[in-house]
């Protein structure tokens, strides 16, 4: 990098960093402006993998410090006492692996524990930020605004791919970075159909798809809440982007994963939510429109259930037992499995050293490194978000913020499902986003409890900027 983008990187990070601590809510905006960039920070710095770290040093941890030092926080976030007890032994394992397996004192262990637990406190941050429907939905906004960027250039991509451009299409945005962000751009044939691995502005392809796939989540949000006749058609739209984004990202697995997802929302909504499930057919609709457009179907249905197999038995099962035989009941470290070890140190000596295995199963990882007790507080962890999740979305009085506690939910869910097949977790976006939807859940039974005493007299003043639901004023 040149002197004068050197400098100006720091001006402008010290101006981020000033603002942050000013006012820490600022931070949550940050990062979700930011989050669309990713890749192309990524390729600007690459080999060097100082591009990772710039969200955590420029916004996160800021975020973190400045929220730290704010006052009365606690009354404000309602985290559930069981997510704390197994987030808080979760800790206590990851730091004991730390101090005496195979990885100790290394810096393995230390980057291990670090994707592990660093973005988990945004559950509590994102809790304080939201202190009404209207900081919702002004923060959905900003999600669907930012998405059309990575969503919109993912889409160019393909048409220049499918106009065998494919690697100039890449290359135009990354740089020397493209063979990386497109795994040696692979393509793979099904039928007369062409799948190309599409990276967006991310810095892989499978992030580019997990973020496509996420965004259903904080768009039907919007979409639920939701007053003006303009926001609401633009989330129509923005629906349809990234369904079909999600669909011409290069991932195989979009083809299952999504209508997968939309499903779980549908089922249960229709438990437990006022209405049809318009949206989420809306959703589907959209998919089957741009599978009959755009690819051979017959073939796709027999390829998609083709790689299902294979992944069930290669990765889903095959990454368990290979996990369970090679890290015994105590795992052999912490960062053993993480894939970003590889940038702190020579990955053959890592190898040798039984310091680095990759493994494309978020619980034969946590078993690998941390032994049988790491994978119970995995399965542990998702099991309680997600029947706590709906136990707090029944009890809900608002409809509204009922199917916002249900859509996430969904997204715990699917967060279970898809982390037998790879680290979604550990990689951008959802390492964050994740959390960060898990704190809007923690915070919506304060939401409810403040509506509720007002009735109908005081609708402004509960709902600031936002104008009531009719279900609300109803009631």
């Amino acid at each position: 990098m040149s002197l004068i983008v050197t400098v100006a990187s720091v001006v402008l990070g010290a101006l981020v960093w000033a603002a942050i601590m000013f006012r820490w809510r600022l931070g949550v905006y940050a990062l979700v402006v930011y989050t669309p960039f990713t890749g192309i920070v990524v390729a600007a710095f690459a080999p060097s993998p100082i591009g990772n770290l710039v969200r955590d040093i420029l916004i996160i941890v800021p975020l973190y410090v400045a929220f730290a030092l704010t006052r009365r926080q606690s009354d404000r976030m309602g985290i559930p006492f069981g997510f704390i007890v197994i987030v808080s032994a979760f800790a206590a394992l990851i730091a004991a692996s730390a101090a005496i397996s195979h990885t100790s004192g290394s810096m393995v262990s230390v980057l291990g524990a670090k994707v592990w637990l660093f973005y988990i406190p945004l559950a509590a941050v994102t809790a304080a930020y939201v202190r009404d429907k209207s900081d919702i939905l002004n923060l959905m906004r900003l999600f669907v605004v930012m998405g059309w960027i990575p969503c919109a250039v993912g889409l160019l991509m393909w048409m220049g791919a499918i106009n065998n451009h494919y690697r100039e299409s890449v290359e135009l945005l990354h740089g020397d970075f493209a063979r990386n962000a497109t795994q040696g751009f692979v393509a793979f044939q099904v039928g007369q159909s062409k799948i190309f691995r599409i990276p967006g502005t991310f810095q892989f392809a499978a992030q580019y798809s997990m973020f496509c796939i996420f965004m259903v989540l904080p768009v039907l949000v919007q979409l639920r809440l939701e007053f003006s006749r303009n926001w609401r058609l633009f989330g129509y739209a923005t629906l349809i982007l990234v369904v079909a984004a999600a669909l011409t990202s290069g991932s195989r697995g979009m083809f299952l994963h999504l209508p997968f997802l939309l499903a779980v929302i549908g089922a249960l909504r229709f438990g437990f939510g006022r209405g049809s499930n318009m949206l989420v057919l809306f959703g589907l609709m959209v998919f089957g429109a741009v599978v009959l457009s755009q690819f051979d179907q017959s073939a796709l249905i027999d390829h998609v259930a083709e790689l299902a197999v294979i992944n069930g038995r290669g990765i889903v099962l095959g990454g368990l037992t290979y996990a369970i035989e090679n890290g015994g009941p105590w795992g052999i470290g912490v960062g053993a499995g993480t894939a970003a070890s590889r940038h702190v140190g020579d990955v053959a000596s890592l190898i040798r050293l039984g310091q680095f295995v990759t493994i494309e199963n978020y619980y034969a990882k946590a078993w690998l490194e941390m032994g049988v007790l790491g994978f119970v507080c995995i399965i542990a962890l998702f099991l309680y978000l997600i029947f706590a999740g709906i136990q707090i979305s029944g009890r809900l009085r608002d409809p509204q913020l009922r199917d916002i506690g249900l859509i996430v939910v969904a997204m715990v869910v699917f967060m279970a499902y898809i982390s037998s097949r790879g680290w979604a977790l550990d990689q951008d976006p959802m390492a964050y986003y994740y959390w960060l939807m898990l704190g809007i859940l923690f915070k919506l039974p304060l939401l409810d409890a403040a509506l509720a005493p007002q009735g109908i007299s005081q609708p402004r003043q509960a709902l600031r900027s936002l104008r009531p639901h009719p279900s609300y004023v109803r009631r």
